[in-house]
Formats: C-alpha cells, structure tokens, sequence
C-alpha cells in the first residue's frame, strides 16, 4: 500500500489542488471555511471537474502487484484508529485498480 501510496501521492496532490481552485472559483466562501457553489455554477463547476478527473496521467506508474494477502495481519500493520483500516469493499477497490494499472502496462 505504502509503494502504491508514494506512486500516485503527487498526482492525488494535484487533483486536489485543482479541485480546491475551482471552489474558490465557482463558489462563495461563507466566512467559517464553508464553500457553496450555487445556481449556474453548479454546472460549470461539475463540468471543470469532470474535465479534471478524465484527463490522462503523463507519468510513469510503477508496476505494484497487491493482493488480498498482503492485508493479513500478517502482512500488514493496520493504525491503532480503526476508522482508516480499508473496508472489504475499499481492498477490492485497491486490488482492482492495481491490476487494470498492471494490464495496462502489460498491454492486456
């Protein structure tokens, strides 16, 4: 988790960052740290964003190869804060996703 964590840290930075713009941008700050986004930028907000999301990334993702055993006890040190342990659902969703990275780079 950790390899599959530095690998994609500054891509998941930028998204962020460019979300945050477009907040800032499209929406009205209520003066506690809240950001509303109303009336017709709604859309326009949802349709930068989605523009972000689809691009592609133009970097080199190293190959990581995770499977459900790499989350045994075993295998794996969970935080003492159970609420950041992955659920089923999330080492699914990590275990897919790594190997549609792999296919991809094995031309599968």
């Amino acid at each position: 988790m950790y390899r599959l964590y530095v690998a994609l840290k500054e891509h998941v930075l930028y998204v962020d960052n460019e979300k945050n713009k477009l907040m800032r941008f499209y929406g009205t700050d209520s003066g506690n740290g809240t950001i509303t986004i109303t009336g017709e930028n709604v859309k326009k907000y949802t349709d930068d964003w989605n523009a972000i999301l689809d691009m592609d990334i133009e970097a080199e993702i190293p190959k990581i190869s995770i499977t459900e055993a790499d989350f045994d006890d075993n295998n794996c040190t969970y935080p003492q804060d159970k609420t950041m342990w992955p659920s089923g659902a999330d080492i699914v969703t990590i275990i897919e996703f790594c190997n549609k990275l792999n296919d991809e780079k094995t031309g599968v």
